[in-house]
């Protein structure tokens, strides 16, 4: 609750409704995962279902990372456009039964790549959210 509440929600905040956050947020979060635990139930390996739950992180990250250390023009804008496109494209392809699970990675990184360039180069996109030119 203090590195989030404290921060960016209430700088002004008292240690009391810090703390009184920060434990209604710890039930909440608890409540959540009550929800979630009964859907794992149907899934046959908790490892598989971990790694896949990672994955729609570290894909986008990875995108970023190489294309950030490869190329000068895109900038944060694209990152954070790179990101989210990665992120539900992979969850998009999660549904899709017949491909190898590395064949759909694949695909979202080349998805997530093509949105990190057009984020970069495509100057009415760049408008529309206010961008200035990279």
């Amino acid at each position: 609750g203090l590195e989030i509440y404290k921060i960016y929600i209430s700088p002004e905040a008292s240690d009391e409704k810090v703390v009184k956050f920060a434990s209604i947020f710890g039930v909440a979060l608890a409540l959540v995962s009550f929800a979630i635990a009964p859907q794992l139930e149907s899934i046959e390996s908790i490892f598989d279902w971990l790694q896949r739950a990672k994955t729609m992180a570290s894909l986008p990250i990875i995108t970023v990372f190489l294309v950030g250390i490869s190329t000068s023009k895109p900038d944060a804008f694209s990152a954070k456009v790179g990101f989210v496109v990665g992120a539900a494209a992979y969850i998009g392809g999660q549904f899709l039964e017949e491909p190898h699970f590395l064949h759909i990675f694949f695909g979202c990184f080349l998805v997530a790549l093509a949105a990190m360039f057009v984020a970069a180069y495509v100057q009415p996109l760049r408008r529309c959210f206010r961008q200035q030119p990279p």
